[in-house]
């Protein structure tokens, strides 16, 4: 089976992709449990200490503050990219038994599935990463379904189940 579609992607689906994407590297549960665990001790450590002393807290604070910072500029530094570039987010999809290939800006990218590494879905989107650094957004509204559903089965056959994220 093959199926041909082309997609726009907008500034917003480029910014939700790239959101996608820190949180899946950044938001890892062990790393929430640490920042959580760390960041915790330093806010109580002049209570628990007795020393009332909230340099520590200050920092923790900070901290918090900092990583607040970075994903507000992780945000709008995609906006600008997204801005520099609007072309390049035209985008012509064949989906076939062999693999997944694409062309952006006249340049053809062939992607067999078991070189997939994860993929996960939203409403809106189907995220699919051929390593943790590089992938492609899928925007269901410019996709038939079926060519979604042809998609999401090749890559539950050839991905590690445990890196697929699909609706229900």
């Amino acid at each position: 089976m093959e199926y041909h579609f082309n997609q726009h992607v907008t500034r917003e689906d480029y910014i939700a992709f790239l959101m996608n994407h820190l949180r899946m590297n950044i938001f890892k549960p062990t790393n929430l449990i640490f920042f959580t665990i760390g960041i915790g001790y330093l806010a109580v450590a002049p209570f628990i200490t007795g020393t009332q002393d909230f340099t520590f807290t200050f920092i923790g604070l900070g901290l918090v503050l900092v990583m607040i910072l970075s994903i507000l500029f992780a945000r709008y530094n995609a906006g600008k990219r997204y801005d520099k570039n609007p072309g390049n987010f035209d985008m012509s999809y064949t989906v076939d038994d062999n693999g997944f290939s694409y062309n952006v800006s006249g340049q053809k990218i062939e992607t067999p599935w078991m070189n997939f590494y994860s993929a996960s879905e939203t409403e809106d989107y189907l995220y699919v990463f051929v390593s943790k650094d590089s992938g492609s957004v899928i925007v269901k509204r410019d996709v038939p379904n079926d060519a979604i559903e042809f998609i999401k089965t090749k890559l539950q056959e050839h991905v590690n189940a445990k890196k697929i994220n699909f609706l229900k």
